[in-house]
């Protein structure tokens, strides 16, 4: 029973990104906004219309588990507060559900329409509200449509509160009896409250989310910004994995219970959790679920807590001021690793000491490692009791993974299809008498990687990198940074990720992002491979590490070495301009910072971890943005994780495709999505 609903949305979360691109190029939002403003036929036409959408779409759960989307679009329909609301209800519905050429209703666009009602309406409303007081709403009854201000009061639990039994009144009127003129409550807005009253109600939404943010909040209330879309479908399906067993809530002891005690360190109480086994979750499971769903209830105020103190500003103020050596630095984080308790970071076996200690052993340069160590030393930093700060260092280390590990990872994954970005493929290039610079005038991908190619060629010969000659092979162009990992993001929550890791990167690689940006697409950003070495190159299975003789590196592999390499490869390779022209060779910095974080991969396992994610969240893409996944988002896919287990109950690759050719198998494969495909009893 568990399984059928995880595996939906986990299907949902994984197609969102297509169907939202495919609703954002074909104007859906912008048709419907047309629509309210143009349609002039009348609310009763566009509700019987909307009606029999509803009565044609197959049965289908919205992002909620046990809640229909035909149940949530009818009611928003029905309780709509006004005229208008209704029309534009009814309008919604017809415009998302738009038939296509075989006369069918657009399942896949009314379920995105009533996830966005649940998310961008119902939530944030229930959110400010608690939840628990909507329960009663004030409404104009059937005798009382005609009398101004007054109301009747409905409820929506089995049977009013005794309190109100005694002492409530039936019917509310309003009135000023000041004297003094003072407005009395809008009817729009009362109107409001009883719609959305009605819709949590019927539905059982609002129950859901009591329990949601029972389960993430102890606060109860949550700003509203904090959950919404993919992670609103997160954190139901936390909720489908972890069953009736409330495993994620807080319970008292009881002799009758298997329990485990979880103690959190301050500012933190202890508290016992209940377990339940069941054959999709274990008692190790369900430790990680805990400490994962403390980390999300608690990070807000841990950013709270650091943004007062400035600890990412303190890091820069001691970065700037700082002048003792390297090497005192690494003893005194070295100090404090050994002082921490152990400690699980976002990815699941992974422990916070082992991500920072290998992030500092194996900085690509001095500066990289001093900033490693004072990160350590300022976000640890130890209290008046003398102890490191556990929290402090466990933020750390979740933002280098977010912000560092897994834009590289997620970039490096698939780059073929975003080899230049979306700003570039428009950029003039200013014209030089350099040989090694790329023409000027626009051009497409395709002619940029032509002339990267060339440049390339020219320098090796022809000749991958780390191959001697012995025989022929066919060649790629390799970059060392990808492209799509520096392209600029113009606004929202990727600029906000991409500062993030820029400003890292920068102390961590000593890079600057002009020089990244400057050099991305010229040929100290590449060299050729073989489409085997590139590849594995891409996933960091092995990497070049400098020897200290000027362009010479060391390969060092971090796996098995592929059968050619063991035959006709280079244990060391030195790069050289062979084409006398004074083609610019792979920038040591560029090659020193792909090492740091190969290393970092392998050694700590969240290379598995988040191949692993990318592949169950997210295999019909060609290319995961830097921002993909990050903070929150992040965290709740690793417990998804962690509650599946060994189980397979998130879909493997071949489940979630686009409606195209499988390139691997040359076969057509359809979009299978089972949350968006009718139910059987």
């Amino acid at each position: 029973m568990i399984e059928q609903p995880v595996r939906s949305l986990s299907n949902e979360i994984t197609a969102g990104g297509k169907h939202e691109r495919r609703f954002s190029e074909d104007g859906v939002v912008t048709a419907l906004a047309v629509e309210v403003d143009k349609n002039i036929s009348s609310t009763e036409d566009c509700v019987q219309k909307a009606d029999q959408y509803l009565r044609e779409l197959p049965p289908l759960n919205s992002i909620i588990a046990n809640v229909k989307v035909g149940d949530v679009l009818k009611s928003m329909l029905e309780h709509a507060p006004s005229e208008g609301g209704k029309k534009y209800a009814a309008l919604a519905i017809t415009t998302n559900g738009k038939r296509g050429i075989d006369g069918n209703v657009n399942a896949e666009g009314l379920a995105m329409l009533a996830n966005d009602w649940i998310s961008y309406i119902l939530l944030p409303w229930a959110d400010t509200e608690a939840c628990h007081a909507l329960k009663v709403s004030l409404v104009l009854g059937e005798r009382d449509m005609g009398v101004e201000n007054r109301y009747s009061v409905k409820w929506f639990t089995s049977k009013p509160s005794q309190f109100f039994s005694v002492f409530g009144r039936e019917f509310v009127e309003f009135t000023d009896k000041s004297g003094k003129d003072i407005d009395l409550p809008d009817p729009r807005l009362l109107a409001l409250h009883a719609a959305i009253t009605h819709v949590l109600n019927e539905t059982g939404i609002g129950e859901f989310l009591d329990l949601l943010m029972d389960r993430f909040d102890s606060s109860l209330v949550v700003p509203a910004e904090d959950f919404g879309g993919r992670d609103l479908a997160l954190r139901a399906m936390v909720m489908e994995l972890a069953g009736s067993s409330r495993q994620l809530t807080k319970l008292v002891t009881c002799d009758c219970w298997q329990y485990a005690r979880v103690t959190c360190p301050e500012p933190f109480q202890d508290f016992v959790l209940n377990i339940l086994l069941s054959p999709f979750v274990t008692i190790e499971h369900h430790q990680r679920t805990q400490n994962l769903s403390d980390e999300i209830n608690t990070e807000r105020k841990y950013e709270r807590q650091f943004l007062e103190e400035g600890a990412g500003t303190v890091l820069r103020e001691e970065l700037k001021k700082n002048t003792s050596w390297t090497e005192d630095c690494v003893h005194e984080a070295v100090q404090y690793l050994r002082d921490l308790p152990p400690l699980s970071t976002i990815a699941a076996n992974v422990q916070v000491s082992d991500v920072l200690k290998s992030m500092m052993e194996h900085a690509p340069c001095e500066l990289g490692k001093k900033y490693a160590a004072l990160a350590i030393t300022t976000y640890g930093k130890r209290g008046v009791d003398g102890h490191v700060n556990a929290e402090g260092l466990t933020i750390l280390a979740n933002e280098w993974i977010s912000y560092i590990l897994l834009p590289f990872k997620s970039t490096y994954k698939h780059d073929q299809s975003d080899f230049w970005g979306p700003d570039i493929a428009s950029t003039k290039f200013t014209p030089s008498n350099s040989k090694t610079e790329i023409p000027s005038g626009p051009r497409t991908a395709a002619d940029k990687y032509k002339t990267f190619r060339k440049l390339l060629a020219r320098r090796q010969r022809r000749q991958c990198a780390v191959f001697k000659p012995c025989g022929r092979f066919f060649i790629e162009a390799t970059h060392i940074l990808k492209p799509s990992l520096v392209v600029n993001k113009k606004h929202g929550a990727d600029m906000v990720t991409q500062d993030k890791t820029w400003d890292m990167l920068c102390h961590y690689g000593d890079i600057s992002v002009k020089n990244i940006q400057e050099k991305r697409g010229g040929t100290l950003n590449g060299f050729l491979l073989e489409p085997g070495m590139h590849k594995t190159f891409a996933e960091f299975e092995w990497c070049f590490v400098a020897t200290g003789v000027k362009n010479q590196y060391e390969v060092r592999w971090f796996t098995e070495p592929l059968a050619f390499f063991v035959h006709c490869g280079r244990k060391v390779v030195e790069f050289e301009d062979h084409s006398g022209e004074g083609i610019a060779s792979p920038e040591p910095r560029f090659l020193a910072l792909h090492a740091a974080i190969a290393h970092v991969l392998n050694e700590t396992g969240i290379g598995k971890f988040l191949d692993l994610l990318m592949e169950r969240f997210n295999p019909a893409e060609s290319l995961v943005s830097p921002s993909k996944f990050g903070g929150r988002d992040l965290a709740l896919r690793a417990m998804v994780m962690e509650l599946a287990g060994n189980c397979h109950q998130l879909p493997e690759s071949t489940k979630v495709t686009d409606d195209s050719t499988d390139q691997t198998t040359s076969t057509p494969r359809k979009c299978y999505i089972p949350s968006l495909t009718p139910q059987t009893p």
